[in-house]
């Protein structure tokens, strides 16, 4: 694929699964942003607010606990990437995340309300950060994640996605009967990050 590095983290995720809990979503964003970061969000993520104002299914996201989901924080160590944060998208029947390039500022613009995005959009994107995606479990009927042009509905758990998300459009959706979740890891590219994944198999 075209601007995907496809890797493979060999691991039982199941445990650290069991102790999702979605804490993350339209609700926390509510309650931590100030009214002016939430306007200057929305103007840079109208695929989010066209979900939100035309009833399209937007999945959960939850923080991962490194004292209950300690294979997860081993993982977001193995990537090397600073300022790494890792969180776990749920998408139950009829939900989706629209097509769409990542708004990737400092991700804690969002979880601390005293940090303030800039009024100068343009420089509101960090494309020093990235993104990657992993699959903790086989994929299901009714399953899809795109990128690009390429439909993806062949992954199996343990497969993991490196795109750059600032430039390549991608969405991901469920139409089927069992949840999809995903690992999203965003950071800091750095040499470790790139010797990461310039190995195709880890274990841990």
């Amino acid at each position: 694929m075209d601007n995907v590095i496809r890797l493979k983290i060999h691991a039982d995720f199941e445990p650290d699964l069991a102790a999702y809990e979605p804490n993350y979503g339209r609700e926390f964003m509510d309650r931590v942003m100030s009214d002016r970061n939430k306007t200057q969000w929305n103007k840079v993520n109208s695929h989010t607010m066209f979900q939100y104002t035309n009833n399209v299914l937007k999945n959960s996201r939850g923080f991962i606990n490194p004292n209950k989901m300690p294979t997860l924080e081993k993982l977001r160590l193995l990537t090397g990437m600073d300022r790494c944060q890792l969180m776990l998208l749920k998408y139950d029947r009829g939900e989706t995340c629209l097509y769409h390039v990542d708004r990737m500022p400092r991700w804690d613009l969002i979880n601390n309300p005293n940090d303030t995005i800039p009024d100068d959009l343009d420089d509101f994107d960090n494309h020093q950060y990235i993104r990657m995606l992993i699959m903790p479990r086989d994929r299901a009927p009714g399953q899809y994640m795109q990128f690009g042009d390429i439909m993806l509905n062949d992954w199996k758990a343990g497969d993991a996605f490196y795109y750059r998300g600032v430039e390549v459009y991608h969405s991901a959706g469920v139409c089927g009967y069992e949840p999809r979740l995903a690992i999203r890891i965003t950071g800091l590219r750095t040499p470790k990050f790139d010797q990461f994944i310039s190995c195709k198999d880890h274990y841990l």
